[in-house]
Parts: structure tokens; C-alpha cells; sequence
């Protein structure tokens, strides 16, 4: 299920380091929603969650620390994978929270306003082409227990495209794929660039554009539903398909 919430600001503008504005809607909805008994279905430890997100500004300008918008509407598109309803939870805990205020940083506000259903794609190839949806590009973690650090990498670094596999698979197996499966997930950029995000505090480099990909369909499904990549539930690796005709 892929939506498309659309939101009023009180104020025409938003913090740079907006994701986790909308992870706090999120869990928002889902404590609200049902007494509650979603949220740890989707945030009881670091349990995976089948979901992803974008936010689109109108016309923003980016300053230091806060975005300025032309106009007081955003958009949020949220894609989620239904075979545990996820998709269908998610709706129904953000139905509840229609025309109802939610206080953002600065004294800002936003409110939802409509909600609507988009038309999903059903992906049958084994090889197509995907893009990253607009403010949501492919992130790609190693993550060293050591030291508790991060290393991010991007379409041109040595390692990405090991470490990407590594990440998808444990993806893949996580949303129940096979190992068999998930060893013949592949990826090729093709025409992809850095940029960087600020979330929760800190700078990480991302991949954006268009990349060719091939694996079993189902995983492709999923990936376009659900989200690809590291952080994928935290506004990160929402993609879109651009073509399934490869052969």
C-alpha cells in the first residue's frame, strides 16, 4: 500500500533535520491508534519494520538549520508491505489523526488534511530499473560493534556495492526470502549521485538516482513496498519503478 498524506503548517517552514519529525508522527498515530496495541508491533526493540517514507516540500530553500517553504503544504508519501496489514494499520492509525494538530519544534504545527491511495506498480521481472522518490535516497550502513560507529557508503565508494549486498540480504532474509533467493540480489548504478542528509543530529551520505537491479520479482516487490537499504523506516530508500523492459 502506498499513500499520500498531505499536511497545513502553521508556519512556513521546517527544521533541516526533519525525518524524525515524522517518526514521532508515526509512533504518534500508533500509540493513539487502537490503545496503542500497534506501536510494538512496529517499535518494541529493533525489530524490522516493512515500511518506508518520503517528504516533499514545495519549493523549499535550504538554510543552515531550518527549510523555507513557499507555502504551508507538505506532502508525505509512506509505501509499507501488506502481508502482516502493515500497510493497512498504518492507514487506519493516520485516518484517526485527520484535522488533528501535532506540535512541531519552533512553535510549528501541521495538521493532515487528506490521504489518498497511489497506484502501486506489480513488478513480474526479474530485472528492472528503480529511482529514489524525491528526498529519500539509498542509505547504506556498516555498522561497527567495537566502536559503535558508522561508515556510510555511496554509489562510488569502494566497498558499496559489498557492503549493499550485505545489507539488502539481511533485509531480504529478515521479511522471510530464502538464502537461496537472496544471494542472486544485484545492483548497478546508472546515473546516481551523493548528497547528504542531517538526521537526528548527525551529517550522512546518501545515494540518489536511477540503478539497475535484478533478483527474484517478489523481492523486487518487496523492495519497492517496503523499502530498500539501511534506515529504510526512517525516510530513507523509498524507490520508484522507471522501466521492467531490460530484456
Amino acid at each position: 500500500m502506498r499513500l499520500e498524506l498531505s499536511f497545513e503548517l502553521g508556519k512556513n517552514f521546517f527544521q533541516v533535520d526533519y525525518r524524525k519529525n515524522f517518526i514521532s508522527y508515526i509512533k504518534h498515530s500508533l500509540t493513539k491508534y487502537h490503545d496503542g496495541q500497534l506501536y510494538e508491533k512496529f517499535y518494541k526493540d529493533t525489530i524490522s519494520k516493512n515500511f518506508s517514507f518520503s517528504v516533499i516540500f514545495h519549493k523549499p530553500m535550504y538554510k543552515k538549520e531550518i527549510i523555507e517553504l513557499n507555502g504551508n503544504k507538505i506532502v508525505l508519501i509512506i509505501s509499507a508491505d501488506d502481508r502482516d496489514n502493515t500497510g493497512l494499520y498504518l492507514f487506519s492509525s493516520f485516518i484517526a489523526q485527520k484535522n488533528v494538530k501535532f506540535p512541531l519544534p519552533q512553535g510549528n504545527s501541521m495538521v493532515l488534511k487528506k490521504i489518498t491511495q497511489k497506484r502501486e506498480v506489480n513488478i513480474e521481472r526479474s530485472k528492472i530499473i528503480l529511482k529514489t522518490v524525491t528526498g529519500s535516497g539509498l542509505c547504506v550502513r556498516q555498522h561497527s560493534r567495537t566502536d559503535n560507529k558508522d561508515t556510510y557508503y555511496v554509489y562510488n565508494d569502494d566497498g558499496f556495492l559489498e557492503q549493499l549486498q550485505l545489507v539488502l540480504g539481511e533485509q531480504a532474509l529478515n521479511a522471510g526470502f530464502l538464502k537461496q533467493q537472496v544471494q542472486h540480489i544485484n545492483f548497478k548504478p546508472v546515473s546516481c549521485r551523493k548528497v547528504v542528509a542531517k538526521h537526528y543530529g548527525a551529517y550522512i551520505d546518501l545515494t540518489v538516482g536511477m540503478f539497475a537491479m535484478e533478483a527474484d520479482p517478489k523481492i523486487l516487490q518487496y523492495f519497492y513496498t517496503a523499502g530498500m537499504g539501511s534506515r529504510h523506516s526512517s525516510g530513507f530508500g523509498l524507490v520508484d519503478l522507471v522501466t521492467d523492459d531490460c530484456i
